[in-house]
């Protein structure tokens, strides 16, 4: 049966694995490859693939549930923006502040990983002028320009944007480049949630990327673009280490953060490290956080109730909607 026609044949129902990425799997694989990937699709543990003889096609079903630190907070912090957000699907544009972050730890991941230095030629980072590591800023922002808006491309505000995000990567390099050695920067996670009152794995499947790891299983970090100095009760507070700490298998964490302020006026004021722990407690409140995720959001049974808060005011990018709501 040629690619196309074997294509034809291949149809997904339900679960978060859309027809569409089936499909796209399949358009990049070699026709040799494809039996393979069938028989990988059989053998997935939250996949059932049947064949209809009646219909003649596959038929992919999943049972996989996928969540991500980044949904279950947008959630917990307002019902009401989620479901605009990811059930009604309303778009809108970037921020300034998100486009920022992208680029710091795009060029933060650059330079940790020495991708700089083989750009440069270089063998060592103190060999990297202020201008080169000015010129890597540079570029991570001309690969956003292309997702910006016209009107974000045009006035003061991109320029200052621009200028600060620089003046933070160049200062932080300086100061705080070889603090850390990490073993691993920048790593994907997917992994089955495990339930930490009985050790069972549920078919839920935490996603997301570790900013850096210093010492395996047991040390991790994570950079934070702010407008404004971080105490330690807000890092104490923070349910982001538990989720990490549910992505590594583990229940007791040390996490570090380091902070990037965006309006410190000196290169002293612009950084903080803080560090806090994880442990059984909160490893045990970032899984209620997901179980009361996909009971209520996942499924539909829940009343969409927005949460007010001072980001209605100023940040949240749905506030027109809420409104009219």
């Amino acid at each position: 049966m040629s690619k196309r026609n074997l294509l034809k044949h291949i149809i997904a129902v339900g679960g978060t694995k859309s027809e569409q990425d089936i499909l796209f799997d399949f358009l990049d694989a070699s026709e040799e490859e494809i039996p393979i990937m069938l028989e990988e699709l059989v053998n997935d543990d939250f996949l059932k693939v049947e064949y209809d003889f009646g219909q003649k096609i596959y038929k992919v079903s999943t049972e996989r549930i996928e969540v991500s630190y980044s949904a279950v907070n947008m959630f917990r912090q307002c019902e009401l923006k989620y479901y605009f957000a990811k059930v009604a699907k309303i778009q809108k544009p970037f921020g300034f502040p998100l486009y920022t972050g992208i680029v710091i730890h795009d060029a933060l991941e650059k330079y940790k990983k020495g991708r700089l230095l083989e750009v440069l030629g270089k063998s060592d980072e103190t060999q990297i002028t202020s201008k080169e590591l000015e010129a890597l800023i540079y570029h991570m922002w001309r690969v956003q320009e292309e997702r910006m808006s016209p009107e974000m491309l045009d006035g003061s505000r991109f320029e200052n944007e621009v200028e600060i995000t620089r003046r933070l990567f160049v200062n932080y390099v300086h100061m705080h480049g070889d603090d850390f050695d990490p073993i691993e920067i920048e790593k994907w996670y997917d992994v089955p949630v495990i339930n930490p009152y009985n050790d069972e794995p549920k078919n839920w499947h935490l996603r997301g990327k570790i900013d850096f790891e210093l010492v395996k299983g047991k040390k991790i970090g994570d950079y934070k673009t702010s407008s404004g100095k971080k105490t330690q009760d807000w890092v104490d507070f923070e349910t982001q280490p538990g989720f990490y700490a549910l992505l590594l298998g583990v229940k007791n964490l040390e996490f570090v953060y380091e902070i990037l302020n965006k309006k410190a006026k000196t290169p002293k004021a612009m950084f903080q490290r803080l560090t806090t722990y994880v442990d059984e407690q909160k490893v045990f409140q970032a899984y209620r956080m997901i179980e009361d995720f996909v009971n209520r959001a996942l499924t539909g049974n829940c009343a969409w109730l927005p949460s007010r808060g001072e980001h209605c005011n100023y940040m949240c990018s749905y506030k027109e909607e809420c409104i009219r709501w």
